[in-house]
């Protein structure tokens, strides 16, 4: 199980939280874009027209790309490129590239590529969902928080959630308007890549009230096998947490078969969070601690992106805090059943 933790202090002093974890006692969430006029509303009816995923491949993207080139091509020859004819995908007809104006969402939502550059997604335009289909298409260095976002993987499940469909039943916490968009992908590989998945998240506060003090986080809980004897830990170094077997051999139980001998490990990298605020400057990537803490920078490549690479504002934060807690209603580290004790786990500090 995983979820999205966030949460910030408003101008008036007042803590906007939202966060999940089974989703047994309550909810947080709720699909679809909120309205952009500053109310950042959501009804019912579009709550339930939004729940579904757009599943994407980047391979029906390409073909699509590479049909509309030839047809603009008079040295290309359509019946000689493509002998079968071609299709386009159908959900390249659902995909939800809009909002609806009408209903006060943004009218860009889910990103394509604008083959014919007039505004407006039409797959028989030769527009598309858009991902990076050769490598001159973007500088991965020269990127800006003001850049668009494109989608990632070779597939790829896109869809779209809030925090503001509903009163906050599982954190109790005061929402803040927060637009989530979400991608969540893989990868074909023969490596170790095929043994990972990603998660990206736009996150846009549609309310009217700019929070500070705010934090974002991953809650997961990593069953490895049977999930009484687990184990969790961080490596600094690398940003990067992780749950183990608590032995060489795990057994069965009536919720896991167990995975005997030898049993794996799971990792969560965190590797591009947030931006850090503008300073005009390169923040260091520097092993001399008292440096990196007055530069506003790292000691270790792992835990961010953009640092010390001579480009200013590019920063990224990875992994700032790591923090466990127990099954349980221990008053120190137990389950958190207060706003406060969510965000107090974001700090890195217990409950």
């Amino acid at each position: 199980a995983g979820a999205l933790w966030m949460g910030g202090i408003s101008p008036d002093q007042q803590l906007k939280l939202a966060a999940v974890t089974f989703r047994a006692d309550g909810n947080d969430f709720w699909t679809g874009p909120l309205t952009n006029d500053g109310s950042a509303e959501i009804d019912e009816a579009t709550c339930e027209l939004w729940d579904r995923f757009s599943v994407v491949e980047r391979q029906d993207a390409a073909q699509h790309r590479r049909y509309f080139d030839c047809l603009n091509d008079p040295l290309c020859d359509v019946e000689i490129e493509f002998p079968d004819g071609y299709s386009t995908p159908s959900y390249f007809y659902t995909y939800p590239a809009h909002g609806n104006t009408a209903l006060n969402q943004d009218y860009y939502l889910s990103p394509f590529f604008d083959y014919d550059l007039d505004g407006n997604y039409d797959p028989n335009a030769g527009d598309y969902p858009w991902y990076f289909l050769s490598d001159n298409e973007v500088n991965c260095d020269e990127r800006r928080r003001e850049d668009p976002i494109p989608l990632f993987g070779d597939q790829t499940y896109y869809w779209i959630f809030n925090d503001k469909g509903n009163v906050h039943s599982e954190s109790q916490g005061e929402p803040i308007g927060m637009e989530i968009r979400a991608q969540a992908f893989a990868f074909s590989s023969t490596d170790e890549i095929n043994n990972m998945t990603f998660y990206n998240y736009v996150m846009i506060n549609q309310g009217t009230q700019t929070l500070g003090q705010t934090y974002f986080g991953t809650w997961v809980d990593a069953d490895v096998g049977t999930s009484v004897d687990d184990y969790v830990g961080c490596d600094v170094q690398r940003g990067l947490g992780y749950a183990y077997n608590g032995d060489a051999f795990d057994e069965p139980s009536t919720s896991s078969l167990g995975y005997g001998e030898n049993p794996p490990a799971i990792g969560v990298d965190f590797f591009e969070g947030p931006y850090q605020d503008a300073h005009d400057f390169d923040n260091p990537l520097t092993t001399d601690f008292s440096e990196a803490v007055d530069g506003l920078g790292i000691p270790y490549e792992g835990i961010g992106i953009g640092y010390g690479d001579g480009v200013a504002d590019n920063e990224h934060f990875g992994m700032r805090r790591f923090v466990y807690y127990n099954n349980g209603t221990n008053p120190i580290n137990g389950e958190p059943t207060t706003p406060v004790h969510f965000y107090n786990y974001m700090n890195g500090i217990w409950k």
